[in-house]
């Protein structure tokens, strides 16, 4: 079996949408509904990779990411928060329990497979001895083989392309696209929230 992503959202679109999207790249893919199943998964079968919703039932992804970074099982398994709240103070909460990620919704699911794909490759690229490899005390995103955020002027959201600097808000321009464009077109087929949108099918 190659490599494993464990979805965690209590909404089975999104789930769906990523999923199909994920395995398009020949990602082998398993979820999870709700925060208890999450960790359980990530337990019992070791992704190597976990996508996890900041909002669910019976635990939210907050507290699953801190439970699995405390667990020697998974404290070295690559981990990207999906929210859909834009504010600097919740990117903060995702960094501070141990996310390595953060992808804000509605998302590109160009930009989502990138990042998984980077993550998986920093992760595999190398002996990975501590949960935080890449540390170097002002350094709060590791870099697991994608560069030190510090080194670019301060971008907290390494990633190649995605942007260069602070996260814009919607409308504010596409990130690494030039202010005025919009990260959003209401037509673009690949976003499954737009009301002109459409969910991929396979």
């Amino acid at each position: 079996m190659g490599e494993v992503v464990l979805i965690a959202d209590d909404e089975e679109d999104i789930i769906r949408f990523v999923e199909i999207n994920l395995r398009l790249e020949g990602l082998e893919v398993i979820t999870a509904q709700d925060g208890e199943e999450a960790l359980q998964k990530a337990f019992n079968q070791r992704p190597s990779l976990i996508l996890l919703d900041a909002m669910m039932p019976r635990m939210d992804g907050y507290e699953v990411c801190a439970k699995l970074r405390a667990d020697e099982r998974t404290f070295q398994t690559p981990i990207i928060m999906l929210t859909a709240k834009s504010l600097e103070a919740d990117r903060a909460l995702a960094r501070d329990v141990g996310a390595d990620d953060c992808i804000i919704k509605p998302f590109d699911p160009t930009e989502l497979v990138d990042r998984v794909k980077s993550r998986l490759a920093g992760a595999t690229g190398g002996t990975r001895t501590d949960p935080w490899p890449g540390w170097g005390g002002d350094d709060p995103w590791p870099g697991g083989g994608m560069g030190k955020p510090g080194a670019g002027g301060g971008d907290p959201w390494p990633g190649g392309s995605q942007d260069a600097g602070s996260w814009p808000d919607r409308g504010t321009g596409a990130p690494g696209t030039g202010a005025g464009e919009d990260p959003w077109p209401d037509e673009d087929e690949r976003d499954p929230w737009s009301s002109g949108g459409r969910w991929p099918t396979r």
